[in-house]
């Protein structure tokens, strides 16, 4: 049997992930990254003896027998990393008037609090609360790659999501859609940074009710601890550790001519492998081969690659701004993480 081998450009958190799942399935691989350290923009630095910690603010599903936990445990995250579950989330201080709320698990509490502040917006406060509490039991799943989802797949994930629908239809508009809503600017400030303004108003819903059922949790050692321990867990199935390399031509050369070339900090070299996944976000990719600001003109020049079947993945992080979607490609044969194909 043929040796099934894959390069993995950037080390961040999902490229290390890519390079875990590539060799549980065997795939001898390596990850070739630009950085001295792995981890990507998951990541913290010391200052004057304080740790400022740059990513994970909170894990979604940290208890033993959520999905995300087992993933968590797959990628070897949580190996000498404890997880401190979250009874609050943050809280929000206008220095100028002394008012704050604590956003906590104890939503009643947060229902109370908000209608002292602002009575006037009982009616939303309510229609929030009743739309977190509806969300505590909703159980996060590992979905089936959308690529690989067939006619059941979908009626399956569909029946799962019966009983939210509404909330799924309804609550699928940004944030700041939602907090225009409230009459006072204080709590309008306050829901739009419960993450962002621009997230969908249905992610707030998840991420309270999560709060709410003890679901939250921080990572005890901070996000590069978290990230080092994915690296760890790459390099004991089975390759030495990620390669630090030159990134200048290496996402143009991987696309055009189907290999790597690579400075490994000892001299020049040509990396190859049957296949290449590039981890990078949409705005880098587009610096990396050459001038594509333009949505459409790098779906054209990625299509245009693909179709010569230089590059089997492409996976990246779309820019907010972004208007259409980049074009999809896929490993070939499934992989399987966990429980679940992609």
């Amino acid at each position: 049997m043929a040796e099934k081998s894959l390069i993995v450009i950037g080390a961040g958190l999902a490229g290390l992930a890519t390079g875990c799942y590539a060799q549980m399935n065997g795939y001898r691989t390596r990850i070739l990254e630009q950085h001295t350290r792995p981890g990507g923009v998951c990541t913290a630095w010391k200052r004057k003896g304080y740790t400022i910690d740059g990513c994970i603010h909170w894990l979604m599903g940290a208890t033993p027998g959520s999905p995300y936990h087992q993933l968590y445990r797959e990628v070897g995250a949580l190996e000498g990393n404890q997880l401190l579950p979250l009874d609050r989330l943050a809280r929000f201080l206008d220095e100028a008037s002394g008012r704050h709320i604590d956003v906590t698990a104890d939503l009643d509490r947060l229902a109370a609090d908000m209608k002292a502040i602002s009575p006037r917006d009982e009616r939303a406060i309510n229609e929030l609360l009743e739309g977190v509490r509806a969300f505590r039991e909703f159980k996060l799943q590992v979905d089936v790659a959308a690529e690989l989802m067939g006619p059941l797949d979908r009626l399956a994930q569909m029946w799962h999501r019966r009983r939210w629908l509404k909330y799924l239809v309804s609550y699928n508009s940004p944030v700041s859609v939602f907090a225009a809503r409230l009459h006072s600017p204080f709590l309008r400030w306050v829901l739009s940074n419960v993450f962002t303004p621009e997230a969908p108003m249905l992610f707030v819903l998840v991420l309270l009710a999560q709060l709410a059922e003890g679901q939250l949790a921080s990572v005890e050692g901070g996000s590069l601890a978290f990230a080092l321990a994915v690296a760890r867990r790459f390099q004991e199935l089975g390759e030495p550790g990620f390669q630090v390399v030159e990134n200048s031509t290496l996402v143009k050369d991987s696309l055009i001519a189907g290999h790597v070339q690579a400075t490994p900090g000892e001299g020049q070299g040509v990396r190859k492998a049957k296949r290449c996944i590039l981890e990078l976000d949409g705005p880098l990719l587009g610096s990396q081969l050459g001038d594509l600001s333009a949505q459409e003109g790098r779906n054209a020049f990625l299509k245009h690659w693909i179709s010569k079947a230089t590059l089997d993945v492409l996976t990246v992080q779309i820019h907010r701004d972004a208007k259409t979607a980049m074009p999809r490609v896929s490993l070939g044969d499934p992989v399987q993480l966990g429980k679940v194909a992609v």
